[in-house]
């Protein structure tokens, strides 16, 4: 067998390249979804809001559906503020918000604020 600079014979370079390319191919096709405890996946298929989905593993259309998963559990956000009162004194705030998504209408929020 004729090898190369490296001493692999080009036969195993075909071998890799080959194998590498159905890798790359069963990857961007992967028509699975997986979608945790805590979350809802929504599917659109073509951009548009198609359903929605519950925790476990689900089976996709590859490349025509897309899944955006979205965390239904309570999320905290949290802001730092500082402002002055009339006579100069210094006033510092931690501003808290706590909220989730309501599982039932997730689809709804991707179907209304995403674009």
């Amino acid at each position: 067998m004729p090898k190369n600079i490296n001493g692999v014979s080009s036969g195993n370079l075909k071998s890799l390249a080959i194998g590498l390319a159905i890798l790359f191919f069963i990857m961007l096709i992967w028509p699975f979804a997986i979608i945790d405890a805590g979350e809802r996946g929504v599917v659109t298929r073509l951009g548009a809001y198609s359903r929605t989905i519950l925790p476990g593993f689900h089976v996709v259309v590859p490349l025509l559906e897309q899944v955006t998963k979205f965390e239904v559990r309570t999320q905290k956000e949290q802001a730092e503020a500082s402002a002055a009162s009339k006579d100069l004194q210094t006033v510092n705030a931690t501003v808290a918000v706590n909220y989730n998504i309501d599982p039932e209408k997730s689809g709804r929020f991707v179907r209304d604020y995403r674009h």
